[in-house]
């Protein structure tokens, strides 16, 4: 199975594998065996499924590209050391092929710039690679994907994301975040009473906007959608943004600080306080 069409089969039977699995912290450091389930016994061919740990040491920054199907869940720590999960895994007609696959997937960390390739697209095969990743809560992040996910939490760092066909979810951050999805909601869990940091900056195409605010919160806020509907829990004003269909939200929330911009084109907008 080309690689696309293995991807559409996650998407549809098995989003939790890296989008909804990604917002569930509980979730984060299973068992190899149990975070293989997640992945295997998907329709009628045969699976393989492998998970590989290394300590990255003397990282001053991380960079994370899947290679193009998986997603990524990066975890802020204290401190310590970077603590990298790789879920390696693919779909074949046969349990040796899919074996086959997987043994074949290339990995490298070096410099903390990580890279996975793997074999080449074939009739009925596919693979993909997840990661888990925990990180001292300020080392700078680059994440990229296609086709997956990418979820951050208790982080406080400079991070650029990037993924087409996934959603990206936030929790428990600060800093300063620019975000970028074509087909994918965003979700923004805020926490504390301000955002350290530069601010944040997120848009998607497809999707819909969550954002959950603590009482008493404080930022300079600026959501908009073109073609969704908007629902917020306490008193705003709704403005016309950049264009005539376009439903915008700009506001001080508390006594202001940092800029908050998340901007979708085609899904509803939701703000509800915590």
């Amino acid at each position: 199975m080309p690689r696309a069409l293995l991807l559409m089969l996650i998407l549809v039977t098995g989003t939790v594998v890296s989008v909804s699995a990604q917002n569930r912290s509980r979730d984060f450091g299973r068992a190899a065996d149990e975070w293989c389930r997640d992945v295997q016994g998907y329709g009628p061919r045969a699976s393989h499924c492998d998970v590989r740990e290394e300590i990255l040491t003397g990282v001053n920054a991380l960079d994370v590209d899947t290679g193009g199907n998986g997603g990524i869940r990066i975890r802020g720590t204290a401190t310590g050391p970077i603590r990298l999960r790789t879920r390696l895994y693919a779909h074949a007609d046969t349990d040796a092929v899919a074996r086959d696959l997987v043994s074949a997937i290339q990995l490298s960390t070096s410099g903390g710039r990580v890279r996975v390739t793997g074999p080449e697209d074939r009739r009925r095969e596919g693979w993909a690679a997840d990661f888990e990743v925990e990180v001292p809560d300020s080392t700078p992040l680059v994440l990229n994907t296609r086709n997956g996910g990418i979820a951050i939490e208790a982080y406080a760092g400079k991070a650029d994301v990037q993924t087409v066909n996934g959603g990206i979810s936030l929790n428990r951050t600060s800093g300063e975040f620019r975000g970028r999805t074509t087909n994918g909601g965003l979700r923004i869990e805020l926490d504390g009473n301000r955002w350290e940091g530069r601010g944040l900056d997120l848009v998607t195409t497809n999707g819909g906007i969550t954002l959950v605010v603590p009482d008493n919160y404080s930022a300079e806020l600026d959501a908009a959608t073109t073609n969704g509907g908007v629902k917020v829990d306490f008193p705003v004003t709704l403005q016309r943004g950049t264009s005539e269909r376009q439903q915008r939200i700009t506001t001080t929330l508390g006594a202001g600080g940092a800029p908050l911009r998340m901007i979708t084109t085609n899904g509803g907008l939701k703000i509800t306080r915590r």
